[in-house]
């Protein structure tokens, strides 16, 4: 449930990723069987112990690999609590790995009858090298130097509109806002990458 609302609601989330959906599941659904087998059954029944004990070390798990998927958390409990768990063991993942495989095929499905939208936006979520929660990877057609033209573009034109003054009609008194266009470029000569001399 948890997960539909992701995948069909928010497909293009970082946690709606495919990495994050099936191998955050998957990571989620083992520790969570191996808690239940080495502790529960094998500690007489302590389920308090297997519980915090499994989920921490679910995120911990997800952090480290990068696959954050908050369902996940829900599908770690039901291992720990499952008997059934204790009855086949790791034959749990057959109906986990499955089900999410079934629900990622029908959201590649649903998600993308409209020509507009794009399903997975990414595959693999995140940049290589960052731990835990990352930012996106750069959508395909945008480049470094594309940002970063734009973000000196907002900046030349913050300058030019600290420098003139909301008390100023440019149609009525061009020369004032000529003369503060000329004040903006020389105290912001470094934005503007320009060398400002003075004249003597």
């Amino acid at each position: 449930g948890a997960s539909a609302v992701l995948i069909y609601g928010a497909p293009n989330a970082p946690l709606s990723a495919p990495r994050n959906q099936i191998f955050g599941q998957f990571v989620a659904a083992v520790i969570g069987i191996m808690c239940r087998l080495w502790i529960v059954d094998s500690m007489d029944g302590n389920v308090g112990l297997a519980l915090p004990v499994s989920i921490t070390l679910c995120i911990f798990v997800q952090a480290v690999t990068q696959c954050f998927h908050p369902p996940a958390g829900g599908t770690n409990l039901i291992m720990v609590l499952s008997p059934t768990t204790s009855k086949i063991g790791f034959g749990q993942l057959v109906p986990v790995t499955y089900g999410t495989l079934v629900m990622f095929g029908w959201g590649l499905l649903c998600n993308n009858l409209n020509p507009e939208n794009k399903y997975p936006l990414y595959w693999f979520g995140f940049k290589n090298g960052c731990l835990g929660y990352c930012q996106p990877e750069t959508p395909a057609g945008v480049t470094e130097t594309d940002l970063n033209t734009t973000i000196n573009d907002t900046k030349i034109n913050e300058a030019v509109d600290e420098g003139v003054s909301d008390d100023q009609d440019p149609s009525k008194n061009e020369g004032s806002t000529c003369e503060s266009l000329g004040r903006a470029v020389v105290e912001n000569a470094d934005v503007f990458g320009i060398q400002v001399h003075n004249s003597t």
